[in-house]
């Protein structure tokens, strides 16, 4: 689904068509599911996010179009059951909340444009289709950026879980349990929500406990959207905009998302250092007369996700991270390490044999690992810590 409309500045009215093409996308969707399945699908957009590309079409910048490139729904964590130990093939979803899952299917549409730079003319495509240029002829592997004149703006149907969800109105009275924890790392417990405080947990193992995804937001506009694979190809991707549809608080959402990390005089000199900064993107809400689905009270042990390209939306069950049927999702970190092993052996050639997921993500982009440990020592200040279930059940550990 695509737009087009002069390029003003971010604002009410372009929070509103990003917010209107995620749903329309959405729907969409939902319409190529049989009839007697239409109650279950409604259901599936409790909580709905998605991520829209921008692109100027004019030599002024001052006309784009904008399109749906991802989608996500979904609010629950992998259940772990003791009698059932997680998986650790890299076959499981853990995270299964609308903004991770749309975040994911953006990685899936990022590695079909940089296959597109370097193999589309193999298929049939012309390669300077792609959303990516080189970014320096002697790299290896070789490296490459946004062209000029793209953004990424992401679209959250209400605020996400954790610190951003944390509205309980500041007053005179700091010494109330809400505005003591303002800011606070927060974890999702027991397939549910990401209300509890992360270093009530830090100790106790024995809990599996998810980051909020106000957490992962903030990880996002310091690390970018493309995680550490795409690192050893891609410069930081970052999003121009944020808009949230229900109950949108912008002072809560502004120290969630970013807000909290500004404390510490040391970061600009540690940023300068790792190439990698913190970002602030626009924080909005929809136009008053716009009128969003209304969310249902109940949500199914289900989520999902689409990539442009998709003919339909593939559909998880939380508690496993697979798909119904029982097969691993498009969105495992199986198949996107998948994905960057074919990119890497595109460009560089071998990349055949097995190797470490963990020890890859560690190895092939040295200067992001040295920002991620810069943004982690910070975040402990500034929030709290950061709860890994990859370190904590070693869920990285897996070849492939």
């Amino acid at each position: 689904m695509e737009c087009s409309n002069r390029n003003t500045a971010f604002g009410p009215l372009k929070a509103s068509a990003v917010a209107r093409l995620c749903e329309a996308k959405f729907d969409e969707l939902a319409a190529t599911f049989p009839d007697d399945q239409s109650e279950f699908v409604a259901k599936l957009r409790k909580v709905l996010a998605g991520v829209v590309m921008e692109r100027s079409v004019s030599a002024g910048g001052d006309c784009s179009t904008m399109q749906v490139v991802a989608i996500g729904t979904g609010n629950k964590i992998v259940g772990c059951d003791p009698g059932r130990p997680l998986s650790m093939a890299g076959d499981v979803v853990v995270d299964s909340h609308a903004e991770i899952l749309s975040r994911r299917a953006l990685l899936r549409f990022l590695y079909d444009q940089l296959e597109l730079h370097s193999e589309g003319h193999v298929h049939g495509r012309d390669p300077r289709e792609s959303i990516f240029e080189r970014a320096g002829a002697s790299c290896s592997p070789p490296r490459f950026r946004l062209k000029s004149g793209l953004s990424f703006h992401l679209y959250i149907s209400t605020n996400p879980c954790g610190d951003a969800a944390v509205i309980k109105e500041e007053s005179t009275v700091y010494s109330s349990k809400a505005c003591r924890t303002h800011g606070r790392a927060r974890v999702k417990l027991d397939a549910g929500m990401g209300g509890a405080l992360a270093s009530s947990y830090e100790e106790d193992t024995s809990r599996f406990a998810v980051m909020s995804c106000s957490d992962k937001v903030a990880r996002w506009n310091y690390l970018g959207v493309q995680g550490s694979l795409l690192a050893a190809f891609l410069e930081p991707i970052y999003l121009t905009s944020i808009t949230v549809g229900h109950d949108f608080k912008l002072s809560h959402n502004h120290r969630a998302l970013y807000g909290r990390l500004d404390d510490g005089a040391k970061w600009e000199e540690e940023e300068e250092s790792a190439g990698y900064a913190r970002h602030r993107p626009t924080l909005d809400t929809v136009l008053p007369c716009v009128k969003l689905p209304t969310r249902g009270n109940a949500m199914p042990d289900c989520g999902s996700n689409w990539t442009v390209g998709d003919e339909t939306i593939e559909v998880l069950q939380c508690s496993t991270g697979k798909r119904r049927d029982g097969e691993e999702s498009q969105v495992c970190k199986r198949n996107l390490f998948r994905r960057f092993k074919n990119a890497m052996h595109s460009m560089e050639g071998g990349w055949r044999g097995e190797v470490c997921y963990e020890r890859t993500k560690r190895d092939v982009a040295p200067t992001h690992q040295d920002a991620k440990e810069i943004f982690l020592r910070h975040f402990r200040e500034c929030s709290g810590p950061w709860l890994s279930n990859a370190e904590r059940c070693r869920l990285n550990s897996f070849y492939l």
